[in-house]
């Protein structure tokens, strides 16, 4: 990554809101669990389980500035939202007070292939240990997937560049203000 930053992810828990936390995971949309279900074959179980890690993905991309990839089942999760546009838009709006794009890789700019090791490095700084499950990963160099509970902690992740409250979630560009 170009003009990239050092931040110590220890710094991740000043960000933190609970209150907001709260009712970010607090939002129901049923009909994101319904087209989970019906569209991807999940379980309503594992559709709800789904749903939930997109909003704390959300909430991470919408209070933390930096470059953040969404694992696979993740970004199904948001892709799914963001077909209820409205609702989506207001959820953002609502919660964050800007609206969380997405952003995917291009050819112009490819992902930075470490971004999903430290977006789950951050979720685990933010949430704390043993809330991600098995929607929360990253494929080690193996092709392997690593599950949140297992990560190394290396105390330090990688921010790319971009402006504040452009917290996209995903693709290159997202800065740090600091």
């Amino acid at each position: 990554m170009t003009n990239s930053i050092l931040k110590r992810t220890s710094n991740v828990h000043a960000s933190k809101s609970p209150e907001l936390l709260e009712k970010v995971m607090n939002y129901d949309n049923r009909h994101v669990v319904e087209r989970l279900q019906k569209k991807h074959g999940m379980s309503y179980k594992q559709a709800c389980s789904v749903f939930q890690d997109t909003k704390r993905f959300l909430y991470m991309c919408g209070t933390i500035p930096g470059q953040w990839t969404p694992p696979d089942t993740i970004d199904i999760g948001w892709h799914e939202f963001g077909l209820f546009m409205k609702e989506y838009e207001d959820f953002c709006i609502k919660h964050f007070a800007h609206f969380i794009y997405h952003k995917p890789a291009t050819s112009d700019q490819p992902s930075d292939p470490n971004a999903p090791k430290y977006t789950l490095q951050v979720a685990t700084n933010l949430f704390g240990e043993g809330v991600l499950g098995e929607n929360w990963y990253y494929l080690n160099e193996k092709g392997k997937p690593v599950l949140g509970p297992g990560i190394e902690k290396i105390g330090y992740i990688v921010l790319g560049d971009c402006s504040p409250g452009d917290s996209c979630g995903c693709g290159p560009g997202c800065s740090d203000p600091q």
